[in-house]
C-alpha cells in the first residue's frame, strides 16, 4: 500500500469511528425541556385534584372508595302527590356518596311509581274511601324501603290545587282522615305530613326536580312550566339586575350551590283539566250544565262521563245539535265551490 493510500486508508478509519462515537454517544437534554416537563406533570397533578375537588369527586373518589370497600349509606323517602285528577305515590333511594371536600350529597338510586284516579277532591262526601286510596298506594312501595329503615323514612301528602278549590273545611276533613289513616303505617309520619301545598312550593319542587335530575345545582339553570290538572306553576332562576321588575311576593331565595333568587307564579283555575272544564262551560254558556256539547271532543264520543272539581259532566261532540268532524268542512266546501261555477255559466 502506498503512502498515499495508506494516509487515506487512516484518515477513512478516524472518519468512520468518529462516526460511530458521535452515534452512540448519549444525547444531553436540554434544562429548558426537563424544567417543561415538570412544569406539565405539576399542572397534571393540579388539574386532577381540582377536577376530583370540582367536577369529578363522585366519579373519581367515590369509585376508588367503593372499590376499597366503603360501605354506602342510603336513605329512603315516599312521597304522595295527591293531584286534582289522581293521586301518585313516588318512592325513592338515595346514596351518599363518598366525598373527600365539600359538603355530602345524594344520588338517586331506585324509585317506584304508581297511580290511582281520580284524585283526592273527588272523595269529598266519603273521606274515608279517599283516605284509603292513598294507604293503598303506599302498601305498593313499600318493598322498596326495608321494614327496619321504614320508621326512619318520611312519609308526606302534599296535595295540589284539587284540593285548594274546594272550601276550607271540606279540605280540612280530608286532610285529617288521610293524616289518620296513613299515621299507622309504620313511617316517620309528622304533625306537617299531611298538607295542602302552596303553588308557590309546588313551582319551587318542580325546578328543583328538573335541575336535579339534569345535575344543574349551580350556575345556568333550567326554567319549569308545570301544567298540573287544576294550575300551572311557572318558575326560573332571576338574573341579579331584573329582580326590580319582578313582584317581591313571587321572589324566593332557595339554596342551590350558592343561594340564588326564583320567580314563581302558580295560576290556580289554568290547570289542563281546568282549562278543559272553563272551555266546555264557555261553549255551553252556563256554568251549572252538566251536559256538554263541544267542539273539543273526539267525534267518536257520546254520553262520555267526565268529573272534575267533584262534578259529574256527560259529553257530546256536537254543536247546537250537530255532529262536528271533517266532514262537514269538506260538505261545505264542495257545496260552495259547485254554486260558484254554476253561477259562471
Amino acid at each position: 500500500m502506498g503512502k498515499f493510500s495508506t494516509y487515506r486508508y487512516l484518515e477513512l478509519k478516524d472518519d468512520i469511528s468518529s462516526s460511530h462515537i458521535t452515534r452512540t454517544r448519549p444525547l444531553k437534554q436540554p434544562k429548558r425541556l426537563r424544567k417543561a416537563f415538570i412544569v406539565l406533570l405539576i399542572v397534571a397533578l393540579c388539574g386532577t385534584y381540582f377536577l376530583g375537588l370540582f367536577a369529578g369527586q363522585t366519579l373519581w373518589f367515590d369509585g376508588i372508595a367503593k372499590s376499597l370497600g366503603y360501605q354506602s349509606v342510603y336513605h329512603h323517602a315516599v312521597i304522595i302527590d295527591a293531584g286534582s285528577s289522581g293521586s301518585r305515590v313516588l318512592s325513592y333511594k338515595f346514596r351518599v356518596p363518598f366525598t373527600v371536600f365539600g359538603p355530602a350529597t345524594l344520588d338517586l338510586e331506585d324509585e317506584y311509581f304508581a297511580e290511582t284516579k281520580p284524585g283526592l277532591s273527588s272523595y269529598v262526601d266519603d273521606p274515608q274511601k279517599g283516605a284509603d286510596t292513598i294507604v293503598q298506594l303506599v302498601k305498593k312501595a313499600e318493598f322498596l324501603t326495608p321494614p327496619e329503615k321504614r320508621r326512619f323514612t318520611p312519609l308526606i301528602v302534599r296535595a295540589t290545587a284539587g284540593l285548594r278549590l274546594l272550601s276550607p273545611e271540606k279540605a280540612q276533613q280530608i286532610i285529617d282522615e288521610v293524616a289518620r289513616a296513613i299515621s299507622n303505617l309504620g313511617y316517620d309520619v309528622g304533625a306537617n305530613s299531611v298538607e295542602i301545598m302552596d303553588g308557590a312550593d309546588e313551582g319551587i319542587f318542580i325546578w328543583y326536580t328538573i335541575n336535579l335530575l339534569h345535575n344543574l345545582r349551580g350556575g345556568e339553570t333550567m326554567a319549569a312550566l308545570d301544567l298540573g290538572g287544576g294550575s300551572t306553576q311557572i318558575t326560573y332562576q332571576l338574573d341579579e339586575e331584573l329582580k326590580g321588575s319582578y313582584p317581591s311576593r313571587d321572589q324566593y331565595v332557595v339554596p342551590a350551590g350558592d343561594n340564588i333568587t326564583l320567580y314563581t307564579h302558580s295560576y290556580l283555575k289554568l290547570g289542563i283539566l281546568a282549562a278543559r272544564n272553563g272551555v266546555f262551560k264557555m261553549e255551553a254558556g252556563d256554568s251549572n250544565a252538566t251536559e256538554i256539547q263541544s267542539v273539543c271532543v273526539d267525534p267518536i264520543v257520546q254520553n262520555e262521563r267526565w268529573t272534575y272539581a267533584n262534578k259529574l259532566h256527560i259529553l257530546f261532540k256536537k254543536v247546537n245539535g250537530h255532529e262536528v268532524s271533517w266532514a262537514l268542512g269538506l260538505a261545505y266546501t264542495t257545496v260552495m265551490n259547485k254554486m260558484a261555477v254554476e253561477s259562471a255559466v
